[in-house]
């Protein structure tokens, strides 16, 4: 029995960055590569946290929009027709910093169709934590490297010192081999 329900086609576009000054509005558009009525939404994703679903759409009928918790209505405008699928965050924020993915379903395959990093102007707080964490990484790779040489070198050290002492048994006589 086949558990695949559906291919999931990942044609990863072009991302762009779109840097907005805060309390400005942008929008953020997604061509609708099936032409039909189809299903899209728009996702989010902060840092290194799963994407989360802003907004879906079924078509070009407006009454189908839905918005996900945490992202009200009158900030957040899905708009679509057969040629894009666009969200207009309006009053950006700070918080409204990050990866934004559009999605469009194509028969029984999803395909990502647009993805933009939006920048608020005067928010370095992204790439500063990006920053700071991969420094710590980076000293916790170097630190868990160093101390594997030092246990490899300890091991190298305490055989040369058996074999030393076995050679000087064996000159004396005192060891016998099997």
């Amino acid at each position: 029995m086949h558990l695949f329900l559906a291919w999931l086609v990942v044609s990863l576009p072009d991302s762009q960055t779109l840097e907005v000054e805060p309390r400005g509005d942008v929008t953020l558009s997604c061509t609708n590569v099936s032409r039909s009525p189809t299903s899209a939404l728009w996702m989010r994703a902060v840092h290194t946290s799963k994407p989360i679903i802003i907004s879906s759409v079924y078509g070009t009928d407006s009454s189908s929009v839905r918005y996900m918790d945490g992202f009200q209505q009158g900030r957040f405008l899905l708009d679509s027709n057969l040629i894009f699928v666009n969200l207009t965050i309006m009053q950006v924020e700070v918080s409204d910093s990050g990866w934004y993915f559009c999605q469009i379903f194509l028969d029984m395959d999803i395909v990502i169709v647009n993805s933009t990093f939006l920048k608020i102007l005067g928010d370095d707080t992204l790439h500063k934590e990006d920053d700071t964490k991969s420094k710590k990484d980076e000293h916790w790779i170097m630190v868990g490297g160093m101390g594997a040489v030092n246990v490899i070198l300890a091991l190298v050290i305490l055989g040369l010192i058996l074999n030393i002492t076995n050679q000087r048994q064996l000159q004396r006589g005192r060891l016998t081999l099997c």
